[in-house]
């Protein structure tokens, strides 16, 4: 019934030129769903082509005009548009159902409310994320009440009619209200030496206290947390990728590099001393290009000639000693591309079509490991930021090869 409505609506916009089709459900939770209390059928065509805010992949428009744009539409249709979003068709079609919890004597409850409700219901009762109870309810109507037999913080909630899904959700009960309450006592300010910039410097006194319905869930709930947080802290340091090396440790520099060269997608490497031999000698450098070509995925290295080191003078000299070494590696996509002018930060990039991976790393790749060094990982959107400023700025055309 509701994926027949949907259509019917479509077929008004059969006009409406696309390049793909995008379609499917969207729960009462997801960023896309702009009803507040309803999950939705969507579908959205998109079209690339005829898209005026958005040209190479960069906003046609100033950061002030989009956000104009993203408030009328996200004021008056509650729908959060991005840049990429705008010319596309989107159309919704809303199942009016919506959950209500209530507390009670006993334990909590829900009704189901709306007059789409219908079907069958699929609810689970959760302590944070532990799910103390799940039940599946027939034939539910409008107004339809679903007790526990427990006491929960939060639950999710699955309708299915006729094998469809048409309603999902997830609900978090404000069981408790906890205040943190600071008073300024005193306050000064003090101007950063060397700058105009001043800051201001509070003194306080500190209080808090929690309103609560159920002390004892409010206990569990948050030991819950602060385990939690410890959990993902503890994986935060399983997979720390701010590695820092003392004096002498090349070893373990190759192996950090090694770890790097694995990663899918196009490998980008910003570094002006690449070719030069100062600190980790012809071997280092030998070192190094095998690692590049360990992989066969294409590698760049971004380089500057410094000190009167041109590439032919570096290729020259690797021919000369390691001929051997670099014996039966694809060196056909190991690409050295001269810098259009001088920089100085050194980055490690792995590009796919749907991510940029950034390292920024403390020193050159000659060097690395021959003195106190680190290499640290980028979020994600400082990397593609530093990767589109480097790419647009310094590359050049001038590519060089191993190869003979």
């Amino acid at each position: 019934m509701f994926l027949k409505n949907l259509m019917m609506k479509i077929k008004i916009f059969t006009d409406f030129k696309s390049d793909f089709v995008i379609e499917g459900f969207l729960d009462c939770n997801h960023e896309k769903n702009p009803y507040g209390n309803y999950s939705t059928f969507y579908k959205e065509f998109v079209n690339q082509t005829d898209n005026s805010i958005v040209e190479n992949n960069k906003l046609n428009v100033s950061d002030d005009e989009f956000e104009i744009l993203f408030n009328f539409v996200k004021e008056y249709c509650n729908y959060p548009i991005t840049a990429s979003g705008s010319g596309n068709l989107i159309i919704f079609s809303p199942v009016k159902i919506f959950s209500e919890s209530h507390n009670s004597e006993t334990f909590p409850y829900l009704t189901l409310k709306g007059e789409d409700v219908k079907g069958t219901a699929i609810v689970k009762f959760k302590l944070n994320d532990i799910i103390l109870e799940s039940y599946i309810f027939e034939d539910v109507t409008n107004g339809y009440e679903i007790y526990s037999q427990g006491d929960w913080n939060n639950y999710e909630i699955e309708i299915f009619f006729e094998n469809h899904l048409i309603y999902k959700a997830k609900y978090n009960i404000i069981r408790s209200i906890g205040m943190n309450i600071r008073t300024i006592t005193n306050t000064m300010q003090k101007e950063l030496l060397g700058t105009k910039k001043k800051i201001n410097i509070t003194k306080g006194i500190e209080d808090s206290f929690v309103i609560s319905d159920n002390a004892s869930l409010d206990s569990i709930s948050a030991y819950l947390n602060i385990e939690s947080s410890s959990i993902k802290k503890n994986k935060k340091l399983e997979k720390n990728l701010c590695k820092f090396l003392r004096k002498n440790e090349r070893l373990k520099a190759l192996s950090i590099f090694e770890e790097l060269m694995s990663l899918s997608g196009e490998i980008w490497i910003y570094d002006p001393y690449a070719i030069s031999d100062d600190n980790g000698g012809i071997s280092g450098l030998i070192n190094i290009v095998t690692l590049l070509c360990k992989t066969d995925n294409v590698k760049n290295i971004v380089f500057c000639e410094t000190n009167g080191i041109t590439f032919n003078k570096f290729k020259r000299e690797l021919s000369e000693n390691a001929r051997d070494a670099f014996r039966g590696l694809n060196l056909k996509n190991l690409n050295f591309i001269k810098a259009k002018e001088s920089f100085h930060d050194r980055f490690i990039f792995s590009k796919t079509a749907k991510s940029i991976i950034g390292y920024q790393m403390g020193t050159s790749l000659n060097s690395y490991g021959n003195n106190y060094s680190n290499i640290v990982k980028l979020d994600s959107l400082c990397s593609k930021e530093i990767f589109n400023i480097l790419y647009d700025d310094i590359v050049s055309d001038n590519i060089y090869n191993l190869e003979e």
